[in-house]
């Protein structure tokens, strides 16, 4: 084959090739995509609000009004449990939300203080952890949440964040952040003259939940771990002659 006919077969060839590619994206709207990404507004970053068990909670909030001399303010953790029956008293209101974040905790403290109480049990931060909402303002929303409480007469309690077990995703990374959390919430605490519960030396010696105090998902506590903590939370009430 001569040098003008090899050039004419690879001509013809580049020509059915770019014919090709070209039906390909026009097939799966190559530039569409592209245009929608170039033109589409910045991701929402994740709310409170965005989480359906937060308004469901405000809503049934609604249908109470009497005064409650203890509230347990937190996640799932503290959602999961009956603390009247576990605590023996009829003075405890729960506020728990399931997948509450610490800004969602920080926006039910006027829904909390509707209720009158002497001392709340702050609980919260794992959620925003898996969430990667930043250290400092986990940190910031739990002081809060605690200063605004105290600022009304109310005492708050804050709650170390329990440690996740092996099972958990990423649970040494998450384990350490929880760890650098818990000491400045520690500090935080002292310096206020607030209660502080820190059941991890309890259920997670060494930094690592014992599977023996959890659930399945690594991060739930079981019967054994809630007998502990009701214990912790009596011995503040004890100390505070509540």
């Amino acid at each position: 084959m001569n040098h003008p006919s090899r050039c004419r077969l690879l001509l013809a060839g580049n020509i059915i090739l770019a014919l090709l590619l070209l039906a390909v994206c026009l097939h799966e709207d190559y530039a569409g995509r592209l245009w929608h990404r170039w033109t589409a507004p910045p991701p929402h970053p994740y709310s409170y609000s965005d989480n359906t068990f937060f308004h469901e909670v405000l809503d049934f909030d609604t249908l109470f009004h009497e005064p409650r001399t203890i509230v347990m303010l937190g996640n799932s953790l503290t959602q999961k449990m009956e603390w009247q029956e576990l605590l023996n008293r009829c003075d405890v209101a729960t506020r728990g939300v399931q997948g509450d974040v610490t800004g969602g905790i920080l926006a039910r403290v006027p829904y909390v203080l509707r209720l009158k109480p002497h001392i709340v049990f702050i609980e919260g931060g794992i959620n925003d952890i898996d969430r990667s909402v930043a250290e400092p303002k986990i940190l910031s929303n739990l002081r809060q949440v605690a200063l605004r409480l105290h600022a009304q007469g109310v005492l708050p309690v804050l709650t170390a964040i329990t440690h996740v077990s092996p099972v958990y995703a990423s649970y040494d990374s998450v384990n350490k952040i929880i760890a650098r959390l818990n000491d400045s919430l520690a500090d935080f605490s002292a310096h206020q003259g607030f209660d502080f519960i820190n059941l991890n030396p309890q259920i997670a010696p060494g930094g690592t939940l014992n599977p023996a105090f959890s659930r399945a998902d690594g991060c739930h506590l079981n019967a054994a771990a809630y007998s502990l903590w009701a214990k912790e939370i009596r011995q503040v009430l004890a100390r505070r002659g509540i």
